[in-house]
């Protein structure tokens, strides 16, 4: 099983990552929905006191774990174990590679009704851009 602390530790990688590409957003992420949720949506907030028109950014996280019983694989729990998945990985296999595609494919279609919601929520929230 996946431990708590390697979850915790992706999603700090992720925070990070996101804080890097977006650093005038106020990032919050939900360890709770992350660690429990196929798919997961959190908020970037910008700054009020920003030049441009004070518009949120939404992160989408596609879980990389098993967590659905029609999930035949876990790509976290085989990079926690050294496999394939693991970050130190050079390159994959033809055969991982599709398994690894294939995962993430299936997990997309899966949950691409409650994407498309949750995009066009955020959307309807956003402030209108004057320009």
């Amino acid at each position: 099983a996946l431990e708590r602390d390697y979850l915790k530790a992706q999603l700090d990688r992720t925070i990070a990552d996101a804080r890097d590409l977006f650093p005038d957003h106020a990032l919050r992420l939900d360890l709770d929905a992350y660690a429990a949720r196929p798919v997961s949506f959190h908020v970037a907030a910008r700054p009020a006191s920003s030049s441009r028109p004070a518009s949120d950014l939404l992160l989408v996280v596609l879980h990389l774990a098993k967590l659905e019983p029609e999930d035949d694989f876990c790509p976290l729990l085989n990079a926690q174990q050294g496999g394939f998945c693991a970050n130190a990985s050079a390159s994959y296999k033809p055969a991982d590679y599709r398994r690894l595609v294939a995962f993430v494919r299936a997990k997309l279609r899966r949950h691409k009704a409650a994407i498309d919601a949750a995009v066009r929520d955020h959307q309807h929230r956003q402030p209108k851009d004057p320009t």
